[in-house]
């Protein structure tokens, strides 16, 4: 398997909150049950101070829009969102994720 192409949009909303939508184009050679991402959800900034976000999955589609079987794993300092694509043998498909991120805007006086 083999990302084709991996377009993200980003809108910042007022209370900081982002809402991200990302549109992946895979190519599968053989048989695959899909796809997954991992959002890192701890990071140290140059200063050395680490910080944490919070993730919550919204959803995931096909190409045409259709709804896809989702989970998401919390491990550590990650999340991971399962994408099941039926039909992911020799074939391309497209996946549409959309997830929201608290925290991930920062703001300082």
């Amino acid at each position: 398997m083999s990302i084709e192409r991996f377009d993200t949009r980003i809108v910042v909303e007022q209370d900081g909150t982002l809402d991200i939508t990302e549109r992946i184009a895979a190519r599968f050679n053989g048989s695959w049950n899909g796809i997954y991402r991992v959002v890192p959800l701890s990071y140290r900034n140059a200063a050395g101070l680490n910080w944490s976000i919070r993730v919550e999955l919204v959803g995931a589609t096909d190409g045409e829009g259709n709804p896809l079987r989702t989970e998401t794993e919390f491990a550590n300092t990650k999340a991971k969102f399962k994408m099941w694509i039926p039909g992911a043998v020799d074939a391309d498909r497209s996946v549409v994720l959309h997830y929201r991120v608290k925290n991930g805007l920062r703001f300082f006086e």
